[in-house]
């Protein structure tokens, strides 16, 4: 019988093991497989939105899948990557409420790998979880692009326990998905802005404007637009420079955004040349704010010591024209006259002062 035991015993022991080996391959290709089915719906998500505001809602649910017990938020720096805000959070579990605030403070960020905490109260525990409500666990998986830091996708559990592996790997999936579709939104939003701004004033350039010069021409509401022209700038071109030229459609675009109401939109026509479309306003109202627009821009030309240049304005009614071509025609006809009339005044006083 002995024999019979000794032989058994170890077949047993061996056959054990085997299926403890099958169960945990079977458990490790079950979290793979879930792992990819995340990392599928996710990239599909993101890929199918086209906007940041859309990509949050996709990201707030993936954070309920990734982690159905948890809290969860996922903090964004803002353009000057400087502050970090609440960008997605979880649906049911709520954020988490970290105090962090900008993405050079958070440890994550700064390891650029995704950091595991087992009690916030522990000596190497990040010391924002200090300063958290409740003594929690945490997983902070940061958001880079290009070598880019973006950001920081945080989750809390119960203090004391390790975060569960299938956690953080989820969590950093999420994390990585939300980095590349977010930091080519952003990409992209900053290339079609370089695409449409006018380097020195910031303004809309000339197709941009265009663009909305079309869609006012398209509302029934109608509007009015003014061609605004700095007068003299290539003879102050020649006389001081291109520097001197420039610094003053700088002035002029100053003034001009100072002065102008919050729904009034500035465009650069040209190199002398602003078109400012009056929303709701009809043509002798803004003419009224043009010719206010026209003083100030003149005043600040002065104050800058840039003599010799000033500001003219031809307004014309968008009900009135078909095409931007014919509107800006009109508006430019308004201008002709009245450039001839101050030449004519400026004539006169040159003449009456010899």
């Amino acid at each position: 019988g002995w024999i019979v035991t000794t032989q058994i015993l170890p077949l047993s022991r061996s056959i054990e093991r085997s299926v403890l080996k099958l169960e945990t391959w079977r458990d490790r290709a079950t979290r793979e497989r879930a792992r990819r089915t995340l990392t599928v719906q996710v990239t599909d998500g993101l890929d199918i939105v086209d906007s940041e505001p859309a990509a949050m809602k996709v990201l707030a649910r993936a954070l309920e899948v990734a982690a159905p017990d948890h809290s969860a938020e996922l903090l964004l720096a803002d353009s000057s990557r400087a502050h970090l805000h609440v960008a997605a959070e979880h649906p049911i579990n709520g954020p988490v409420g970290c105090p962090v605030v900008s993405p050079s403070s958070c440890p994550a960020v700064r390891r650029g790998s995704t950091q595991v905490f087992e009690d916030s109260e522990a000596i190497r525990a990040c010391p924002h979880l200090a300063r958290h409500a409740e003594p929690c666990s945490a997983v902070c998986a940061p958001l880079t692009f290009i070598g880019e830091p973006m950001g920081v996708l945080h989750a809390v559990g119960e203090p004391g326990m390790m975060p569960p592996r299938d956690l953080v790997e989820d969590l950093t999936v999420v994390a990585a998905e939300a980095a590349t579709r977010i930091g080519t939104l952003r990409a992209f939003a900053k290339a079609e802005l370089q695409a449409s701004t006018d380097v020195l004033t910031g303004f809309p350039n000339r197709r941009a404007t265009e663009e909305r010069l079309r869609e006012v021409l398209a509302d029934p509401d109608g509007a009015a637009a003014a061609l605004m022209e700095i007068d003299g700038l290539s003879e102050l071109t020649a006389a001081h420079g291109k520097g001197a030229s420039d610094r003053a459609v700088k002035t002029v675009a100053d003034s001009l955004q100072l002065g102008a109401r919050p729904d009034d939109m500035i465009g650069r026509w040209s190199g002398s040349e602003f078109v400012v479309v009056f929303g709701g306003s009809s043509a002798a109202e803004a003419a009224d704010i043009a010719q206010r627009l026209r003083e100030d821009a003149e005043s600040a030309l002065s104050r800058a010591d840039l003599l010799g240049v000033q500001v003219m304005s031809g307004v014309a009614d968008t009900r009135l024209a078909d095409t931007v071509r014919e509107l800006l025609g009109a508006a430019g006809d308004s201008l002709g006259f009245a450039r001839r009339a101050r030449h004519r005044r400026r004539a006169v006083a040159t003449r009456s002062s010899r």
